[in-house]
């Protein structure tokens, strides 16, 4: 609308000279706010983070739940954050107030929310999760745990005055022995009794997680996954010569024999100190100076990734980096500033004399005094 070469105010003025073009001065008033937060690092941070708390929250309908119950616990009248937007900068101050308003709770759940994914997970450690996992599946396949569940549908329903049996007329169903059908028709099985809700529904549920979970993490091949089981602690067969073998094939790598029973009493030690729980435990006290085959063997162990969620973020880092206003940076470039945001808990440790002293001394960077003599 702008432009002035073929924008709206230009085709006006070309039949109206006299009209005069003005910028919507609430929209010029928050660009002015919007462009400030963001040349000074410290106020965009406040709204990086005040939109990362939001998602925190609001993504996750068990991490809302455990908000609304520490604002109960702590007196506070119940609100809910507010979404920052770009365009309207009256919800970045309702996001600001709601933040000071339940600044209590905020902390106390983030405090309490010590959640396992932060932390790292071997590729042994997850398929023991998944194992355990499995096997609870299975052991629910039972008539008392359908009959729980029903008793429990059943109580919700009185309840609410909902009716056990179907009130709708049923329609006839067409006999199609002649076809093969992959769809249920849209037709559904009445689920109006104990044994309906067992074979209809809840056996067919846990046959399929079963099924998936058994599909979707076999990647690893069998021997491969073995050779990594035997270099978890929590294994059966910790440090079987045989199985890490099966592993040290698959990366041509050997394993010697010593090196295996030097580990075992060694470890064997230190397990009843808590100090081996899991393999990157044993890594650190495998040192490659003592046990050289057998501290690589699990190191490729430990390269074997679990899941993608880093390689997930550094897209989101990506599209925060790689704005319209800097199209023209090079790749070499955006390489490093996405390295430095993906890894950002790492680079808030470092301590910045020192890199700049590093630096310093990699190539001296000493110019000599240009001084201009009288001409002559």
């Amino acid at each position: 609308m702008s432009g002035s070469v073929s924008g709206v105010q230009v085709r006006v003025r070309e039949k109206h000279p006299e009209a005069v073009y003005i910028h919507c001065y609430a929209h010029e008033l928050n660009l002015v706010l919007c462009h400030t937060c963001r040349a000074v690092p410290e106020a965009s941070d406040l709204f990086d983070t005040l939109e990362s708390v939001y998602c925190f929250f609001s993504v996750s309908i068990v991490n809302h739940q455990k908000f609304s119950d520490v604002q109960m616990l702590l007196g506070l009248k119940k609100s809910e954050l507010v979404q920052l937007s770009k365009t309207r900068w009256a919800c970045q101050v309702k996001s600001v107030r709601a933040m000071l308003d339940n600044l209590q709770a905020v902390l106390k759940c983030l405090e309490e929310s010590a959640t396992p994914l932060a932390d790292s997970v071997d590729l042994a450690q997850a398929t023991l999760f998944k194992d355990a996992v499995l096997e609870t599946l299975k052991s629910m396949r039972t008539d008392e745990m359908v009959e729980k569940l029903y008793n429990e549908a059943k109580a919700i329903c009185d309840a609410n005055n909902i009716s056990e049996r179907q009130t709708g007329r049923r329609h006839k169903q067409r006999r199609m022995e002649d076809f093969t059908v992959e769809s249920t028709l849209g037709t559904r099985a009445h689920l109006g009794t104990e044994d309906q809700l067992k074979h209809s529904l809840f056996y067919p549920c846990l046959d399929r997680m079963v099924t998936e979970l058994d599909s979707r993490f076999s990647d690893v091949g069998a021997e491969l996954m073995k050779g990594i089981q035997a270099c978890n602690p929590a294994a059966d067969d910790f440090l079987s010569e045989d199985s890490l073998d099966l592993i040290a094939t698959h990366y041509k790598m050997s394993v010697r024999k010593e090196e295996i029973l030097v580990a075992k009493q060694f470890l064997t030690s230190r397990k009843r100190e808590g100090a081996v729980s899991d393999m990157g435990s044993v890594y650190k006290l495998l040192q490659p100076e003592m046990f050289p085959t057998l501290s690589s063997v699990v190191q490729a162990a430990l390269t074997i990734p679990v899941s993608s969620c880093t390689c997930e973020r550094s897209f989101s880092v990506l599209r925060r980096l790689h704005t319209w206003l800097r199209r023209t940076m090079g790749q070499d470039r955006l390489h490093h500033l996405a390295i430095m945001a993906v890894e950002k808990e790492a680079l808030c440790g470092l301590d910045h004399g020192d890199v700049i002293d590093r630096f310093a001394q990699v190539k001296p960077r000493r110019y000599p005094l240009m001084l201009k003599g009288p001409k002559k």
